[in-house]
């Protein structure tokens, strides 16, 4: 609770005591609307030992609660007969010297009054234990959505620090490939590489826009193209309105990366699918290709299990990806649902 929310809970509760409860019994059962909305000077001491016992409640279970449970048990013992004498101090005492009169009549003994007042007590200790727990768990559940938020975010960036040098270090390998062959490629393959790191370090959110990552997808193939002295068969396939959606970022970069450590691309019948088609509230996106029988990397799933995470971070619930091989064919399947 904010603390205006918690000072109108207390007010609210303060004046229910006093005077809405009576209401409701005279009041509106018995339409005796008189006697509901008569005021005493009773209602001042009233307020007076009902506030106090509210805020002595709240002030006793802060400094005990729920780690003293001995100690808030005998603060509570003790406040019953605290209540009774400071009832009885403002009622029986000074209330006859200042308006002549008192409020229990001279024929009450003293058995009654301690009894009637140990039931007042309780009635009023409940509704302070019932005020205190509940700001006390709005607190709290206020507080773990912090900590899971604050966790959700240290474990994003983790993951987005350990993609970037695997993501860095598999390209520096393949622009190794074409200096050591002294292709002449090697220079542009070094300026889009510096275009995708640019966009990995200044890009710090997790998410981005498909229509940010399509422009990365294009950077890799191309880059990718320049090891190759053959035409790569890709089917490219985009559909839908795509532009605007949302996924982690380099996700889509990262299929066709694995692709293309892992695949075969010499037969034109098997080629690289690449299809993202998007709908309202869903995108859909297929990876396929023919898996290669020599594998160089060592690190190989890296970068798949890092996007795996960061998917059960991001869309929990909302998100299925599937990796599967068929006829030696590898598919990475990915649908986000965003309602």
């Amino acid at each position: 609770m904010t603390k205006s929310q918690l000072w109108f809970a207390y007010g609210l509760t303060i004046f229910m005591l006093l005077f809405g409860f009576n209401f409701i019994a005279y009041g509106i059962l018995q339409r005796d609307y008189s006697r509901a909305l008569r005021f005493t000077p009773f209602d001042i001491t009233g307020f007076i030992y009902i506030t106090a016992t509210l805020l002595l409640v709240r002030l006793i279970m802060q400094k005990t609660y729920p780690k003293k449970l001995p100690q808030l048990i005998i603060a509570f013992i003790l406040m019953i007969p605290a209540f009774i004498a400071f009832r009885y101090l403002l009622e029986e005492t000074l209330c006859p010297i200042l308006i002549g009169r008192s409020n229990y009549v001279e024929t009450t003994t003293v058995e009654y009054y301690i009894a009637d007042n140990f039931s007042y007590a309780l009635y009023y200790m409940i509704f302070g234990i019932l005020l205190f727990m509940l700001d006390y768990n709005m607190h709290n559940n206020k507080k773990v959505k912090l900590l899971e938020s604050q966790n959700r975010e240290a474990q994003l960036q983790y993951l987005q620090t350990q993609f970037n040098p695997h993501f860095l270090f598999n390209s520096l390998n393949n622009i190794y490939s074409l200096v050591t062959e002294k292709s002449d490629n090697a220079g542009e393959a070094v300026m889009r590489l510096s275009d995708m790191t640019r966009y990995l370090i200044y890009n710090n959110s997790n998410e981005c826009l498909l229509k940010d990552e399509i422009i990365q997808v294009d950077n890799y193939i191309n880059l990718q193209k320049l090891r190759f002295d053959y035409e790569l068969p890709i089917i490219y396939e985009l559909s839908g309105n795509y532009e605007n959606k949302p996924l982690p970022t380099f996700t889509l970069v990262t299929f066709i990366e694995n692709a293309f450590k892992h695949g075969d691309f010499k037969e034109k019948e098997k080629p690289l699918i690449i299809s993202v088609n998007a709908g309202n509230n869903q995108l859909h996106i297929i990876v396929k290709n023919k898996i290669g029988t020599y594998n160089k990397d060592k690190t190989s799933g890296v970068g798949l299990d890092n996007i795996r995470k960061r998917l059960a971070i991001i869309y929990p619930a909302q998100h299925h990806l599937i990796c599967s091989v068929e006829n030696n064919i590898f598919t990475v399947n990915l649908t986000i649902n965003y309602n």
